[in-house]
């Protein structure tokens, strides 16, 4: 199976492109919602660059550094257990993560990518 042009993640719809890139191996463009693979490259470092990228490109739909950054905010405004909030904080974004890439793999059909 080849690398897919076109992956939808909820209702975005992220645009794969496989070119030559210089120092780079792959990038995702949060505002334009591409992800760009280095041609370059063999296709096993292709294959797990669309993965790293589409793992940001999911992190970007879940808005997990925002998550991050108000959980860092509220901790060092409110003095508390900074501890229990990234353990909280970690488990919020694995569900949602986890739920999200799921959905990702039964929409796009990737099972056979891995083969």
């Amino acid at each position: 199976m080849n690398i897919p042009k076109v992956i939808k993640i909820g209702s975005r719809e992220i645009q794969v492109s496989i070119e030559a890139l210089v120092d780079l191996h792959g990038q995702y463009d949060p505002m334009t919602y591409i992800i760009s693979i280095n041609s370059k490259d063999s296709r096993m470092a292709q294959i797990e660059t669309f993965w790293h990228e589409l793992i940001h490109a999911i992190h970007d739909y879940n808005e997990t550094q925002s998550m991050i950054a108000n959980e860092m905010m509220a901790t060092q405004m409110d003095g508390g257990d900074a501890e229990m909030r990234a353990y909280n904080l970690e488990e919020q974004m694995t569900q949602g993560f986890a739920s999200c890439f799921l959905q990702v793999i039964q929409d796009n059909n990737l099972l056979p990518l891995t083969k």
